[in-house]
């Protein structure tokens, strides 16, 4: 649970901060050939399916406390919202994001 709260709150640091870097953060699920995405507690494809996310749904890649993207392989730590836009932090739907991996190759659209 600590871990998690750590995650956040690096999240929530860097959706504040206005630099221009950070413009791929926001990424759109794309198509796969199962008709959806697996998000995974694991970065791996064993790891238990948290939700299988559609194609256009958004996802906020997760960062460090250092700027560089949370990566495993080539899989991605990414907070999932089940809508075509993240939601601002001090919206209460901010808060219905789902943590957890996701393979890079079906994230795109970044902005």
């Amino acid at each position: 649970m600590q871990c998690i709260k750590r995650s956040l709150s690096a999240l929530l640091a860097i959706l504040i901060s206005p630099t221009a870097a950070l413009a791929t953060d926001f990424c759109i699920v794309q198509k796969s050939a199962d008709g959806y995405v697996a998000l995974r507690a694991m970065p791996s494809s064993a790891g238990a399916v948290i939700l299988r996310a559609k194609q256009g749904e958004a996802v906020v890649i997760q960062k460090s406390e250092t700027g560089d993207q949370i990566v495993s392989g080539r899989w991605l730590r990414v907070l999932h919202f089940p809508d075509t836009v993240a939601p601002q932090v001090s919206d209460p739907k901010f808060k219905k994001g789902k943590l957890g991996w996701m393979h890079s190759r079906f994230i795109g659209e970044c902005g």
